[in-house]
């Protein structure tokens, strides 16, 4: 799945949080045109019951994995940075590994169809 800014549709923020952190979210959100909206920390909470939210939910339209392995193969390069993952079937790690995945500007993840985490929240 590739990222998708623009499939954000609206942020909610809970208007309590006035760290710097949240302030230049809030800047990121204002600069991208996306609309924000205050929400107490019990209507985020509703929005991601399972999941915590620290005090920001976005809601995106839905994606579809948009790149099957045949295309990606197509489009790699000597300087292509892909992470290949085999048996990671805690969500947390697997989203642990999305993250720094992301952070050192991986290409793709290649994942196994079977006895793997999935996406979740």
């Amino acid at each position: 799945m590739q990222l998708d800014p623009a499939s954000i549709e609206l942020v909610y923020v809970d208007p309590e949080r006035r760290d710097k952190r949240m302030r230049e979210m809030r800047e990121k959100l204002f600069a991208a045109g996306v609309r924000v909206m205050n929400a107490d920390a019990r209507r985020l909470t509703g929005l991601s019951p399972d999941v915590p939210h620290q005090g920001i939910c976005a809601l995106a339209k839905e994606r579809e994995n948009t790149l099957d392995f045949a295309d990606l193969l197509d489009d790699i390069s000597p300087k292509t940075l892909l992470l290949i993952l085999d048996g990671v079937t805690d969500p947390r790690n697997f989203g642990a590994c999305l993250r720094a995945a992301d952070a050192a500007g991986v290409q793709a993840v290649i994942v196994p169809r079977d006895r793997s985490a999935r996406m979740t929240p």
